[in-house]
């Protein structure tokens, strides 16, 4: 049977234009991969940069919860912009203004490496509401450590801006506190946060 060749040409067009949607879909959703020369930080600095909505709050929630020496130091750089993307490499510095350039370190600080125009480094992206939950976050740290003095010494270091930590959080920490000398403290900062509220 005879197929007029014209009747067969719309199809390949139509064809070709499914399989670009395709690719260009299927590369929308692949995230570029983040570095920050730390294996167990690559991916969750790579969420909080490339992804979207709750995945960049999902993100933060896992470098607090690494209890890293230097965790509070990171979430303190998110927020401040002192950790910054170098756009060539893809990988997250800490970088200082010079002039027109950035001074950049590796992100634990041990390595300097070399400085580059203010172009080519891109602060991460922080939301008024991501700037709110970074504080809270920050806040939090040490508040859930295994260690009584560590929870101690949190609970002390927010007298002074108990604002900072959510009353959710608050309550929570509350609920399930076993130690009378923690409990007593939180309840202390629970009688502060609402005084505070109440000026």
């Amino acid at each position: 049977m005879y197929l007029p060749t014209c009747n067969l040409r719309p199809a390949f067009p139509a064809t070709a234009l499914l399989v670009l949607l395709s690719v260009l879909l299927c590369s929308a959703n692949v995230m570029a991969q983040v570095s920050t020369g730390i294996a167990e930080l690559d991916a969750p600095f790579t969420q909080f940069i490339e992804g979207r909505g709750s995945a960049r709050t999902e993100a933060l929630d896992t470098i607090a919860a690494l209890e890293r020496d230097d965790t509070r130091e990171l979430l303190t750089g998110i927020l401040s912009g002192d950790l910054m993307l170098h756009k060539p490499t893809g990988t997250v510095v800490r970088a200082t203004r010079q002039g027109r350039e950035y001074l950049m370190q590796s992100l634990d600080g041990s390595e300097e490496l070399g400085s580059d125009s203010t172009r080519k480094l891109a602060r991460l992206k922080v939301t008024n509401k991501m700037r709110s939950y970074l504080r809270n976050l920050i806040a939090g740290l040490g508040l859930r450590s295994a260690n009584p003095q560590h929870r101690l010494a949190a609970i002390n270091a927010l007298m002074d801006t108990p604002d900072q930590l959510a009353d959710e959080t608050l309550v929570e920490l509350l609920g399930s506190e076993t130690v009378p000398a923690v409990r007593k403290a939180l309840s202390a900062l629970q009688a502060r946060k609402q005084a505070v509220s109440d000026q």
